[in-house]
């Protein structure tokens, strides 16, 4: 309630303000014009005087309505170059108790240091590595990735896992790098529980 009150009485100030500011101008503006008028006796200079000043007003809005129109455009640009790094899993074609994970870019600019974090862990089955975190993805990270390039290796296999480790859902944690250096930090979740009935 009380932060209802201050934006009403802060909004009937500005209100004030924008009157009192608007009134001054069309006085100052009319007594500026009338005594062109009284000292020429002539109409046109009266418009002339009028115009000299809106033409330099519309120009300042020209130039402050181009300025952010090449902002807008530069971040939109800048946006549209990102990459767009996506990890996550998917099986194989012909057998579907083998899991691969995969990091993937599907944004138009590359994606550089990649490095990888996953919590909870979680054991693999039937690959050189013994836990998630071991994978040489999550180990070694991907130094770079063009865009819309997509690379996998194995995971697990999912016949070994038990009931409860299919309910983990770890997540994964992207830190990665545009062209610029700028870091971008994104989550995934693997969620392998639709599958457990399957294997279990």
């Amino acid at each position: 309630m009380k932060n209802i009150i201050v934006k009403k009485i802060f909004t009937s100030w500005v209100l004030t303000i924008i009157l009192i500011v608007t009134i001054l101008s069309v006085g100052f503006w009319g007594g500026l014009l009338i005594g062109i008028y009284l000292k020429t006796g002539s109409s046109l200079n009266v418009l002339s005087s009028f115009s000299t000043p809106i033409v330099a007003f519309a120009t300042i809005i020209y130039v402050i309505l181009t300025y952010c129109l090449l902002r807008n455009n530069n971040e939109l640009l800048k946006l549209q170059n990102n990459p767009r790094v996506f990890v996550g899993y998917e099986t194989d074609e012909t057998d579907k108790s083998l899991a691969f994970l995969f990091v993937e870019n599907l944004g138009m600019g590359p994606a550089l240091d990649i490095r990888l974090s996953v919590n909870p862990d979680m054991s693999c089955y039937d690959a050189k590595h013994n836990r998630m975190s071991e994978h040489p993805f999550l180990r070694n990270g991907v130094a770079y990735l063009s865009p819309v390039k997509k690379v996998r290796t194995f995971l697990t296999g999912l016949r070994k896992m038990k009931k409860e480790e299919f309910q983990k859902k770890p997540i994964i944690k992207a830190v990665f790098k545009n062209l610029e250096g700028e870091k971008i930090v994104r989550e995934y979740v693997i969620d392998f529980s639709y599958m457990s009935d399957q294997f279990v």
